[in-house]
């Protein structure tokens, strides 16, 4: 019986043909997906406190304001589910605010 390759195998070389598809479409494209390990996720970090980059500043100015209605609103004992929350900051906030988050 005749084995194919290794799942990780299979899977490096799918990824493999997805960044090639992309880096050959007009306009070229990536998935974020392949921006995210480790290394990918600290870079974005240091992007986010750049001045050029206003997205994060201007969420976190924005939940500063209501963070305490949406608290309020929300109620004692809230369940709050975060994906991909990356450093956090901003769910930090949330939570802070919040009386007995679960």
């Amino acid at each position: 019986m005749r084995r194919g390759p290794a799942h990780g195998q299979t899977r490096a070389v799918g990824m493999r043909e997805e960044i090639l598809a992309g880096l050959r479409a007009r306009p070229k494209k990536l998935s974020p997906k392949f921006f995210y390990d480790a290394e990918g996720a600290r870079l974005f970090e240091e992007i986010t406190a750049l001045p050029e980059y206003y997205p994060t500043r201007t969420e976190l100015g924005i939940l500063e304001r209501v963070v305490d209605r949406i608290a309020a609103l929300a109620g004692p004992d809230v369940a709050l589910l975060e994906y991909g929350s990356g450093a956090g900051r901003k769910v930090r906030l949330l939570l802070d605010a919040l009386e007995h988050p679960v």
